[in-house]
């Protein structure tokens, strides 16, 4: 009933014209079937990236309608039968009434007071619970398709399932008014963690464009850009790559689909002190943090991104996957974006060593900067002994050979960017009279040294004619 009543209205609003609606395909050409055949003639069905005229949505009342807050203002026909409610709405301001131009207008002045919270091919506005996407000078044709939003809870909420439902999906037709295109989505009460908005066309929903933007990480979606610009490389043909940024574990994977992130991805973090684990750890030697991408990540146009922090003590393995996929165990590279920063922080700042590597010793921290670095460079360990000022900060069994060794693997500590590599190691907070560092090779011995003394006074040398 609600249907052809729906469909009475829009054909007499528009006499004698053809009428293109939107909305539940089989309904609507079911409820067709007993219209005149005048009436049915002037009728096309348009999927919502062909321009319809109108969209007609039956929407469960108490479930669906508090989600959708665009009915309250842009409902040209609204009725109430049997807990369901009818919603017909104008998509273009020369069919609207004075009431849904009203409402528009209302939406938007709302919204562009503020800053936008994604800028893309729209802006999209948060204006309490409802995002609000904006075109301004808008053409007929980019209006078209559906918009939606994906909704990351903040923690575990109803209807979603563990493992397999990563955030809910809410979406609606896109508008226009006088110049402009807009359209307007209702989101849940709960906390959220993570909004991707975006615009999508076909049947199987392709993708115009995605943004996102998180709650709880700024700077997600630039962080998404920056990682499909510049990849350390998959860790595995079937997996995630897996790398570290600042005090977290980052897994991303492009071309992802719903279903690589259904297992259970198990992490184990191996430290270099026992002691650090909990009790009842201690004798399996790791910590497990076992955990669904759900809890962790988002994805959007495609790519799939989930960061897990790290523990405070230092780690010496990462073993983490999914079970019967794929699996990573070592030390994950550091980010690119990470070591972009470093390397502009020492933008014209003088190396207290120069030569395979050059050293900067700051802060706490020994920097290894190499330009045209590659693979090869990096393949052999790193030695790094450390003389402290005072023999009583070594432990016991090291006062003998008066230094501590903190011997590494590139990986632990750096990574490669832009056909270069940085690497920067922690120092320990005792006074520091001198470090000894270079690489090694099994069965060759040192490749390079370099001797430094703090840095007020660096004395510099290598048995490699470096500096």
């Amino acid at each position: 009933v609600t249907f052809r009543e729906g469909l009475e209205y829009a054909l007499g609003r528009q006499p004698g014209e053809l009428v293109a609606v939107t909305g539940d395909a089989v309904n609507l050409k079911e409820t067709a079937t007993t219209l005149g055949d005048a009436e049915r003639r002037r009728l096309r069905f348009a999927a919502a990236e062909y321009e319809p005229d109108y969209a007609l949505s039956l929407l469960t009342a108490g479930f669906e309608q508090p989600m959708r807050p665009d009915v309250a203002f842009n409902s040209v026909y609204p009725l109430l039968y049997n807990n369901t409610l009818l919603s017909l709405r104008a998509l273009d301001s020369s069919r609207m009434d004075t009431d849904g131009v009203a409402g528009y207008e209302r939406i938007y002045r709302a919204a562009v007071v503020g800053e936008p919270i994604i800028r893309g091919e729209y802006a999209v506005y948060l204006t309490g619970r409802t995002a609000v996407f904006v075109k301004e000078n808008c053409q007929p044709g980019e209006r078209t398709g559906r918009f939606g939003v994906k909704v990351y809870p903040a923690a575990a909420q109803g209807g979603l399932i563990p493992g397999r439902d990563d955030y809910r999906y809410l979406s609606n037709v896109g508008a226009r008014w006088e110049d402009k295109c807009l359209a307007i989505i209702g989101l849940p009460d709960y906390p959220i963690a993570h909004l991707v908005a975006g615009r999508y066309v076909g049947a199987a929903n392709g993708i115009v464009w995605e943004k996102a933007f998180s709650f709880s990480k700024p700077g997600l979606g630039e962080l998404m850009a920056e990682l499909g610009a510049n990849r350390p490389g998959i860790i595995t043909g079937a997996g995630f790559e897996v790398y570290r940024q600042g005090g977290e574990l980052i897994y991303y994977r492009e071309g992802c689909r719903r279903r690589d992130t259904g297992a259970r991805i198990f992490l184990h973090l191996v430290p270099e002190d026992v002691e650090d684990l909990p009790l009842e750890r201690r004798e399996f030697g790791f910590e497990n943090w076992e955990f669904y991408f759900s809890g962790q990540g988002v994805h959007f146009d495609g790519q799939c991104l989930a960061t897990v922090g790290l523990p405070d003590y230092p780690v010496t393995e990462i073993r983490t996957g999914q079970e019967g996929y794929w699996e990573f165990r070592g030390l994950p590279p550091v980010a690119s974006g990470v070591l972009r920063e470093r390397a502009a922080d020492l933008s014209g700042v003088a190396a207290d060593f120069r030569g395979e590597f050059d050293l900067y010793w700051r802060d706490g921290e020994l920097i290894y900067r190499r330009e045209s670095c590659t693979e090869a460079d990096t393949d052999a360990g790193f030695f790094l002994h450390i003389t402290p000022a005072d023999g009583v900060d070594l432990a016991v069994e090291r006062r003998e050979y008066g230094f501590e060794s903190r011997d590494f693997e590139f990986n632990r500590w750096g990574g490669r960017f832009d056909g270069s590599c940085l690497a920067v190691a922690p120092l320990p907070g005792y006074g520091i009279a001198g470090i000894r560092t270079g690489q090694y090779a099994a069965g060759t011995g040192e490749l390079w040294s370099a001797e430094l003394g703090p840095p007020a006074a660096a004395a510099q040398h290598s048995d490699g004619g470096g500096g």
